[in-house]
Formats: C-alpha cells, sequence, structure tokens
C-alpha cells in the first residue's frame, strides 16, 4: 500500500523521469518512470536524470572518477527557459573521516542557493520536487544496483532547500544547520538534524519500553525526554530538540569540527552515549557512538559469540573482558 501512495503522488505532484545524457526521453506514457542508464568506463560514470513538476525542470548530471563525486543541478522554467539556478556538489570519500568536513561544506552551498534570491514560491516548488522525487530516485537506485554515493548527492540540494525554506519561515537572515549523526554512521544520506522529523505519537505508543530503558540506566537525560514525549502535545519534533537532551548543538558542533577520536576506555566522560565499539552502537567504529537503539542493543548481546546467522560476516567473538552497554537513545526510530 505505502508504495502505491508513492507512485500515486508522484503521478500527482509531477512526472519524475531519468535518462542518459546522449539520450532524449523516451515515454510510452503520460506517467512513465524511466529507468536510469550508465555509460561505465572503468571507474569513470556519468549519469544523468530529471525531475519535472508543472512547468518546472530540474536536470540532473551526475559523474564520478575514482574517489571524486559530483552532482550538478540545473533549475530552469521549461517555457521561457529561464534558468534559476546552476549549482553543483561533490565529495572524496577516499579521506579518512571525510564525513566531518560535510557539515561546513552543506552550509557554504545552502548559502551558495540563499544567494541566487530564488524566492520563497520556487524554493517550494524545487522542495516538493525534491520530496516527491527522492523515493522514486532511490527505489531505481536500489532496484539496478546504482552507486549510491554518487546519486547520494541529492540529499544535499534537499538539505541546501530545506535550510533556505526553515531561515524564510522563522524570519532569519542567516542559515543554520547541524549534521545528522545517521549520517556520521552510515544510517541515511546527508540531512540536518533541524530537518530530520521525528514521530512523538510512535514513541508514546511505546513509552512503557523507553520508560524501562531509562530507569534501569537511572540516567537523569534518559529520564527528562522520556518525560518530554510523554508530556509533550506535539506530534511530531525535529531530530536536535531530542538530541539536546544528550549534548548541546554547540558542543557537538564543536566535536565534529575537532574530528576528535577517543580510544575505547576515554568514552565514558568523553562521550555521551558510549563508544562506537559499545553493545547497543549501532555498527561498530572507533570514537564515540552517535546512535544506538534497543534492537541494537539485543542484537550485540546476542552476538557476543557470533554464533547465529544474523551476525552477520563482519562479526568478531568479544574479548574475555567482556564490553559495556552504551546508552540507549531513541530506541525506537
Amino acid at each position: 500500500m505505502k508504495k502505491l501512495v508513492l507512485l500515486l503522488s508522484l503521478f500527482v505532484f509531477g512526472t519524475f523521469y531519468s535518462c542518459n545524457e546522449d539520450e532524449k526521453v523516451k515515454t510510452e506514457t503520460e506517467n512513465t518512470t524511466n529507468t536510469i542508464k550508465t555509460l561505465s568506463v572503468n571507474d569513470s560514470i556519468r549519469q544523468a536524470y530529471k525531475v519535472v513538476y508543472e512547468n518546472m525542470v530540474l536536470n540532473v548530471t551526475l559523474e564520478k572518477t575514482d574517489h571524486e563525486y559530483k552532482n550538478t543541478f540545473v533549475f530552469k522554467d521549461t517555457v521561457d527557459g529561464q534558468e534559476f539556478l546552476n549549482l553543483d556538489y561533490s565529495f572524496n570519500n577516499e579521506k579518512e573521516g571525510w564525513k566531518y568536513d560535510e557539515q561546513t561544506k552543506a552550509i557554504a552551498f545552502a548559502n551558495e542557493l540563499k544567494d541566487l534570491n530564488i524566492g520563497k514560491p520556487l524554493l517550494e516548488k524545487l522542495n516538493i520536487m525534491l520530496k516527491e522525487g527522492y523515493g522514486e530516485l532511490f527505489y531505481e537506485v536500489h532496484e539496478n544496483n546504482y552507486n549510491q554515493e554518487l546519486f547520494s548527492i541529492f540529499a544535499y540540494l534537499d538539505s541546501a532547500v530545506s535550510a533556505n525554506l526553515r531561515m524564510i519561515n522563522e524570519e532569519k537572515t542567516f542559515i543554520e544547520g547541524t549534521i545528522s549523526p545517521s549520517f556520521l554512521i552510515g544510517k541515511s544520506f546527508f540531512i540536518f538534524q533541524e530537518d530530520f522529523v521525528v514521530d512523538l505519537v510512535h514513541l508514546r505508543n511505546n513509552i512503557d519500553l523507553l520508560e524501562t530503558e531509562a530507569a534501569n540506566t537511572g540516567w537523569q537525560k534518559d529520564i527528562d525526554m522520556v518525560n518530554f514525549i510523554k508530556n509533550s502535545t506535539q506530534n511530531n519534533v525535529t531530530f536536535d530538540t531530542l538530541y539536546s537532551f544528550y549534548i548541546s548543538k554547540e558542543d557537538f558542533k564543536q566535536h565534529i569540527n575537532d574530528k576528535i577520536i577517543f580510544k575505547k576506555g576515554d568514552c565514558s566522560e568523553k562521550c555521551v552515549i558510549g563508544c562506537g565499539s559499545d553493545w547497543g552502537c549501532c555498527m561498530n567504529y572507533t570514537g564515540c557512538c552517535y546512535y544506538s537503539s534497543v534492537f541494537c542493543l539485543w542484537h550485540d548481546l546476542k552476538c557476543t559469540n557470533c554464533e547465529y546467522l544474523y551476525c552477520g560476516p563482519g562479526c568478531k567473538p568479544d574479548g574475555p573482558e567482556g564490553n559495556r552497554p552504551v546508552k540507549v537513545f531513541m530506541a525506537l526510530l
């Protein structure tokens, strides 16, 4: 049913097309979603697609050479050909810790968009095109096993548009944005915490589990967050609201800027949730844990000896000293 709703909404809001740079778009019906085609030579890729909404079109060209990834975005009117933006975003994921640089780069990219002064109505149209095209694009990417990193740059334009609309709606004059920890550990493409919407209704419906975890830890920050979820009259909040119970935006941004890597034994005082290698931290890595859950805790406790198939090929048995659990944060997201 969700897939049907997605397709219907795409057909209502606009037709999504994708094509090779050197080929014209071929449509069999008015609402056809075409397969993205790829021209690949060695480790170089060139692709293109476009999103159409009313009389607007967003043309995207994608290029990859080795570890260099680049998207160029051109947004224009299909009637008179007027071009409203022509921007590109790129990254190189070969460097260790490259994701920590993306917060500063994404803010700069959002400011490039701001400097174009294209106005709120056009930003809102572009926002619709991005939101409605997002799901269908990555369905195609997944189904055809395309390079996800190359297509993930789409998320930076989405974040830039969202940041600009936030600035306008909040009557501010400057762009704000805080990188989401979900991006740092590979659970999402790039997104600002301020645009990451959390469903409080779902959390309230499962509050018993969160209350039990808070009682077990006895940690005041856990208890305060659970009380906020219980007592809030809102149905949704943004991720930064909940994450601030554990670390302020200023401290988190400083941590990102410093690119601090702590040894496992140092995490108890330096990292508010725990280490990336601790039980309950989703994925396994050095430094501070950014994202934990009840499911990850269950998985890690079950896989201390790697005896089950769901432990995965990268599982390693715990040493004789065992391990310690992290603080469970946002357990039901």
